[in-house]
C-alpha cells in the first residue's frame, strides 16, 4: 500500500519535494499505509526512530497531511492484489 501512495503521490504532486527528502516521503507512505491496514498502530515516534531521527515527528505529520491533501484522502487504491483476489473469485 505504501507503494502505491508514494508512486500516486509522486504522479500528483507539484515538485514539493526534492530527491533528498524521499526517505521522509517513504517513511510517511509507511506510516499511512500502516494507519490503514494494521489494528495495533506504531506511534510516529517509532517511524522518527526508524529513520535514525533524520526525519522528525512534525515533519512526518507535516508531510502526512500533505500527502493525504494530494491523495484526496483516497487510501485504497486498486492493485494487483486486489485485481488477483477479484479474480480468483
Amino acid at each position: 500500500m505504501s507503494l502505491a501512495y508514494c508512486d500516486k503521490f509522486f504522479e500528483m504532486a507539484q515538485c514539493l519535494y526534492g530527491p533528498e527528502e524521499l526517505q521522509l516521503i517513504g517513511v510517511t507512505a509507511v506510516y499511512i499505509a500502516s494507519k490503514v491496514e494494521e489494528v495495533f498502530v506504531p506511534t510516529v515516534k517509532i517511524f522518527s526512530k526508524s529513520t535514525n531521527y533524520s526525519s522528525s515527528v512534525r515533519r512526518i505529520c507535516l508531510v502526512e497531511r500533505d500527502m493525504m491533501n494530494v491523495l484526496a484522502f483516497r487510501l485504497h487504491p486498486l492493485t494487483l492484489v486486489n485485481w488477483a483476489d477479484w479474480y480468483t473469485k
